[in-house]
């Protein structure tokens, strides 16, 4: 939930382990962060074997690429991969959904592995419809 004065911002997580504190994070990157990047505290999820979630800190890149700005619409949805839960449809600006579009698309071609030039014997097994 956002509360009175907060901003909704998507940012690209740089590195994706979750620090147990601002120090153990400085201290990974060699005491310097990344260029154009921030630290941020969050809280990890829970994980499947029931332990609480913990307080994390983040690094993450300085400039958003969707804000609260670029929403058009939002609407609560049940979710039907995780019964008892709710996802959350959106609809962006025009600008808002091509900068999403790209930042999504390269996410998704790297958590896939995929490199491009690379021979790949079947693109269409990596691939999901999207809502």
């Amino acid at each position: 939930m956002i509360q009175a004065g907060g901003q909704l911002e998507l940012h690209l997580v740089l590195d994706g382990t979750p620090y147990s504190s601002e120090a153990a994070a400085m201290a990974a990157h060699g005491g310097v962060l990344p260029p154009n990047s921030q630290l941020v505290q969050g809280k990890s999820s829970a994980s499947a074997s029931g332990q609480q979630s913990a307080e994390s800190w983040y690094v993450i890149d300085r400039v958003p690429v969707v804000t609260g700005r670029d929403l058009r619409s939002a609407t609560a949805v049940r979710s039907t991969k995780n019964i008892g839960y709710y996802d959350v449809d959106f609809t962006l600006s025009t600008e808002a959904g091509r900068r999403f579009g790209s930042f999504h698309g390269a996410k998704y071609r790297q958590a896939i592995g995929y490199r491009p030039g690379a021979p790949v014997a079947n693109r269409t097994d990596h691939q999901r419809p999207h809502r």
